[in-house]
């Protein structure tokens, strides 16, 4: 699956969009960190070959942080499209800034979005208020899953006036091609089967 994958990475420096999914061999940064082996050195090595990158969608890529998000960002500046969908657990030992820390790097390095996907992202809400400001031209923002969020006042207003496409937290997650729970599969695969996606455009 690795192998396949690092074909793809060195075939073509028009890419134009990648997705990966489940891939869990596929590390980023902190693929020390998290004790993965890469063949292809990383993530982050990889997609400083696709400066032409406009969309990249990472499905539940539990080695990727913000480190490697920012990297992203600074490597692929025409990039439009973006998704990290993730499942995160509530854990109330983490602190404010480590809960905002993606969508902090997402603010900061990919100004040119024009649609992001966090589906159960572990931001707050100042981290979202970061991505309304950094990301001025988000069309099409999903944020279901985000259950830390809390859009009842002005930032829910504010959401509403300056997305087009918006998917609340609460929203349902019917069409979701992935659990959106407490599932790391595919819906199509059994419990005890690895769910992976690989898929390039050029």
């Amino acid at each position: 699956m690795i192998s396949l994958t690092v074909l793809a990475f060195h075939r073509s420096r028009h890419l134009r969009r990648l997705s990966l999914a489940s891939c869990y061999d596929i590390s980023g940064i902190y693929e020390e960190e998290y004790g993965f082996e890469d063949e292809g050195g990383g993530l982050i090595k990889a997609v400083k070959q696709f400066p032409e990158l406009e969309e990249l969608h990472l499905i539940i890529m539990k080695a990727i942080g913000a480190e490697d998000i920012k990297a992203i960002g600074i490597s692929c500046p025409m990039l439009k499209s973006f998704t990290f969908n993730n499942i995160w657990y509530s854990n109330s030992l983490s602190e404010e800034q480590e809960l905002n820390e993606v969508a902090f790097a997402v603010a900061k390095n990919m100004p040119n979005l024009r649609r992001l996907g966090l589906i159960g992202n572990e931001m707050k809400n100042e981290g979202l208020q970061a991505i309304l400001e950094g990301c001025p031209h988000l069309e099409s923002l999903d944020l279901r899953r985000c259950l830390n969020l809390d859009l009842g006042g002005d930032l829910g207003k504010r959401c509403s006036h300056q997305i087009k496409c918006l998917r609340r937290p609460s929203d349902s997650t019917h069409d979701y091609g992935w659990f959106a729970d407490d599932s790391y599969q595919h819906k199509s695969d059994s419990p005890d089967s690895d769910a992976w996606f690989f898929g390039y455009d050029y």
